[in-house]
This record gives C-alpha cells, structure tokens and sequence, in this order.
C-alpha cells in the first residue's frame, strides 16, 4: 500500500480547506494510507474532525508559524525542515502532496521534503494578483524545486501569477482545475420559502446570496458601497451573507452605519450551503483575489444565476452575458449597474444559469480534479 503524507500551514477553514479535505478523502477512499499534517488550531478543529472521518490520520505539526525579520524568517523556516522531516519519518510516507493555502506559506515544507527525497505535488492556491517574491526566498524555493518535485496551479489565472512571482516559466507549472460534484437535489420552492420564512421577509423578496469567510479578499465592502443605490431601485432586494471571519463585527457595523440593517443578513458560517443556494435568486460573489472559487462553482453547478467580480481567475469560467454577469473588482457603481441590469433580465439570467451548469459539468468536474491530482501524487505507480 502506498503510503502519502499531506501537509499544510492552514489556520482558517476556507476553500483551500476544502480542497484538502477533498482531495485526502478521496486518496484514503482508492486505497493509499494517507496521513495529513497540520497546525492544530481551533480553527481546524472541525477539519480535523472531518479527515479522521474519512480515514484520514491526522498529525499535529505547528508549520508555517511566521517571524519577523530576515533572521526570524530563517528560522521560520529551518523549524519547518525539521518537522517536515520528522512527519515523514513518523508516517513513513512514500510521497507527498504539500497544499499551501497562499503561495508563500512555507519554502521549509518544500527543503524538508527534497531532503527526504520524497517524491512531492506543491498545490497552490490562493494567489494574489500582486504577488511578489523576494530574491532571497526564490533562491529557497528554487532549492526545494528538486526533480521529484511537481508544482499544481488550480487554475490558468492562477499558474501566471505564480510563475511570474517566483521566475518559473508556465511550462513548469501543471494547471489541474478545482472542480465540484453534482449538486445535491433540493427542492427548490420549499428552500426559498424557508429561507425568507427564516429572515422574516415577505414571499417574493429577492435574495442576492454572497458566500465567503468575512475577510478583505473576498470584497463584502463593495456591496456595502453599493447598497444606498440598491436600496433605492431594487427595494425588495435582500442581501445573505454566509460565513465567518475576522470581519463579521467591523461588517455589521459598516451595514448598520449605513442604514441597512434590515436589508443585509449576517448568517454566520452554515452548513447548508446546498438550501441557502437553492433559495436564493442568485449569488453576488465581488472577491478581489481567488485560487478558483469553490463556492462560485457549487453556486453555478447547482443552476443558481452568478454575479461577480471581473477578476482573471473568475473570468476563466464565468463569460459575461454568457455563463454570468461581472463587474470591475471594487466598483460599486458598476456592481450596482450590473447587478440591476440582470434582475431586469430573468429569462436572460436563467438562460447564463444553465449555460453556467453545463460548462461545470464538463469542465470543472470534482471527479476529473481527483483523479488528476491522486494521479499526479502516485506519479509512476499510476501507469
């Protein structure tokens, strides 16, 4: 049995998060031992809870703790070679797959792995548009890029910004699409009944649903700019906002200074996702940075009609007037222009909803994202 150790520095429980938890079951589920170190956190509590769920052994490891300074970030990261190489040699893993929720989490795991001579998928995620590397650290990095080493983009978008940051040309780089399953059957009438019944709104109240942790990345201030005008052309529309984050309180404060208290739904971390998208009338995702985007890709898998923020990665997959409707990242005029625009356009908007589940289905598929990546980890033992 082949054995494989996942590594990561999270701290939080977002998409990154959901990919590990993913990509790990599913390894466990085709019969390789996988182990996964991570910091034990509260906030990984409930990821943790999940991979032991799957089969998953899980294994404490305090890595990607950050220092201050050049010398404090040295050190960061020879602690890292160190317990990336006691992990491998607790678990005896005979390759690995390191998922680094930003690309500049952890050279340490990447050194302590080309020391091992392990056999190593680094998965990035979340990279920034203005994503820069110092020289220093590229000389690090470039030091853990051994030739059993395979870098993994999530997305095209994704694999530019990363080889521009760190000097690597786009060839080296293997681009496997985050992908997600078939939505789960909910009927609909009874979810949006459910759904105003529960915030207390009338019955043909408009829901424009955002998902995402409370953080600046994801761009909750620009509805919050948007919604005076909103307000004012679109009175029966309502804003729900599902999830958490060091934002939640400074976010309720901003709505309630504005004025709209009543308009704007802080539901808090959910787990019934699948409900709130059925209930609603379309999901308004304005981020301003992604890896991918589990929560626009569930949104368009699950027939739902996506408004959302122009950025490269978003753009990838959502084609204005084609699959969805964008606007420019951090214009809340724009947002408004749009968003306005494609409620007056209903059968427009169901037409891009079915066009958006379709391409999901073909394109960006949970199935084929698992079998490429456990693919890619096996490497030789999968031919």
């Amino acid at each position: 049995m082949t054995r494989a150790s996942f590594f990561t520095t999270s701290r939080e429980d977002g998409g990154a998060e959901v990919y590990l938890r993913t990509v790990a079951a599913a390894a466990a589920a085709r019969g390789i031992d996988v182990s996964c170190a991570l910091p034990a956190v509260p906030a990984t509590r409930g990821l943790c809870a999940d991979l032991t769920a799957a089969g998953v052994t899980v294994v404490p490891a305090n890595l990607g703790v950050g220092h201050h300074g050049r010398w404090g970030a040295l050190r960061s990261i020879a602690a890292d070679v160190v317990g990336t190489m006691r992990v491998l040699r607790r678990t005896s893993a005979q390759r690995v797959l390191i998922s680094l929720p930003t690309p500049e989490s952890s050279p340490g795991i990447m050194l302590g792995c080309a020391l091992a001579r392990r056999p190593t998928c680094v998965v990035f995620h979340l990279a920034n548009p203005d994503l820069a590397i110092s020289p220093a650290r590229r000389r690090i990095y470039a030091a853990g890029r051994s030739r059993r080493t395979r870098w993994i983009a999530v997305s095209h978008d994704n694999r530019r910004t990363i080889a521009a940051a760190f000097g690597v040309p786009e060839r080296e780089i293997d681009v496997i699409d985050n992908g997600v399953g078939a939505a789960a059957s909910v009927p609909a009438e009874a979810a949006r009944r459910k759904l105003r019944d529960d915030l207390g709104l009338a019955a043909d109240a408009k829901i424009a649903l955002t998902v995402g942790r409370l953080t600046p990345q994801k761009g909750h201030s620009t509805i919050v700019a948007a919604l005076d005008r909103l307000a004012a052309e679109a009175p029966d529309l309502h804003f729900a906002w599902a999830g958490s984050g060091p934002l939640a309180d400074e976010m309720e404060a901003a709505v309630g200074a504005a004025g709209h208290a009543r308009r704007v739904h802080l539901l808090g971390h959910r787990d019934d996702v699948d409900e709130l998208l059925a209930g609603s009338d379309l999901l308004l995702f304005p981020s301003r940075a992604e890896g991918r985007g589990f929560a626009l890709l569930e949104a368009m898998a699950a027939g739902l009609p996506v408004v959302t923020s122009d950025i490269g990665v978003l753009t990838e997959v959502v084609e204005d007037g084609v699959t969805g409707t964008t606007f420019r990242v951090d214009d809340p005029s724009d947002l408004a222009d749009r968003l306005l625009a494609a409620l007056r356009q209903p059968r427009a908007l169901a037409a891009m909803a079915g066009a958006a589940r379709e391409l999901v289905r073909v394109k960006y598929s949970e199935r084929d994202m698992l079998d490429k990546t456990v693919s890619a980890l096996l490497g030789d033992e999968a031919q």
